[in-house]
């Protein structure tokens, strides 16, 4: 667990990150924004740094009475060879999604920025995990859409949740696939000088 000198923000609403950061830093307040990028095809890598830096960004100007403070912001994607899939905004669309994942390999990527008082970028990064998907009948999505999780995933789905039955295998960290890289921020935390870890 790490302490650090300034107030720390987790610039995220998600219930997911909220856990994992919690094992980080138990220390820290949540603000979120619905300030993010659309997705515009471009490399899905880039996306979500640039995502992660613009939801920190749009928090930290909400809290520039904050003198010191540190503002985390994360971003998560799905992509399938060239196509990004973010979070569905109808049923409809996360069918859609969970078609194209079907039997399929897909990347996950999840990026992250810190910003300081001054806005400036402390740390920017991303980590990538490899999803396969098992063949899915649509009886098995229409299943999945029913249990409700699709809403809010990056694509239409929850590894955490339900998903977890057409999931056949992972390459790199699980905790990626959920929002958040736990190693690699821990350790990245512990190469900053505004951390000490404190067990």
């Amino acid at each position: 667990m790490y302490t650090s000198v300034s107030k720390i923000i987790l610039g995220s609403g998600s219930p997911r990150r909220k856990e994992l950061f919690s094992l980080l830093c138990n220390e820290h307040e949540i603000h979120t924004t619905d300030k993010e990028k659309d997705i515009d095809g471009s490399d899905p890598l880039l996306f979500v740094q640039e995502n992660a830096f613009i939801k920190a960004q749009a928090v930290s100007e909400g809290l520039s009475g904050i003198e010191s403070k540190l503002v985390f912001g994360f971003d998560t994607v799905v992509s399938l060879g060239k196509d990004v899939l973010g979070k569905p905004k109808s049923r409809d669309e996360a069918k859609e999604m969970l078609q194209k994942l079907s039997n399929q390999k897909h990347l996950v990527s999840t990026g992250y920025c810190i910003l300081n008082s001054s806005q400036e970028v402390v740390l920017k990064s991303y980590d990538t995990s490899f999803v396969h998907f098992g063949d899915m009948s649509n009886s098995l999505i229409e299943w999945y859409l029913d249990q409700g999780e699709y809403s809010d995933k990056a694509g239409s789905y929850g590894i955490q949740g339900a998903a977890r039955v057409f999931i056949k295998k992972i390459d790199g960290c699980y905790y990626n696939v959920m929002g958040l890289p736990v190693s690699k921020m821990y350790y990245e935390m512990a190469s900053l000088k505004n951390f000490t870890l404190n067990l």
